[in-house]
C-alpha cells in the first residue's frame, strides 16, 4: 500500500486493462444506482470540517487539483 490513509496501491510493472467500457451520461448511471451527486462551486468549506472534526487520518492528496470558485487553487 503507498499510503495508507488514502487507501490505494501502486505498482512497479505496467498494468494492463482487462476490459474499457465507454460510459456516456455518466450522472444519469451514478443516479439510477442510487448514488447521491452533489456539486459544489468550492471543496474548501468541506476541506476544513475535516480538518477540524478530528478524523484523524484522512487523505486530501487530490485537494491540490480542486479549483475553489475560480480564485486558483486551494
Amino acid at each position: 500500500m503507498y499510503e495508507a490513509n488514502a487507501g490505494y496501491y501502486t505498482s512497479c510493472e505496467t498494468q494492463k486493462p482487462v476490459k474499457v467500457v465507454k460510459m456516456t451520461h455518466l450522472h444519469n448511471h451514478l443516479l439510477s444506482l442510487g448514488i447521491e451527486l452533489r456539486i459544489t462551486p468550492s471543496l474548501q468549506p468541506l476541506r476544513e470540517n475535516i480538518l477540524r472534526s478530528g478524523l484523524g487520518t484522512f487523505s486530501m492528496i487530490r485537494m491540490k487539483n480542486a479549483e475553489d470558485a475560480g480564485l486558483g487553487l486551494i
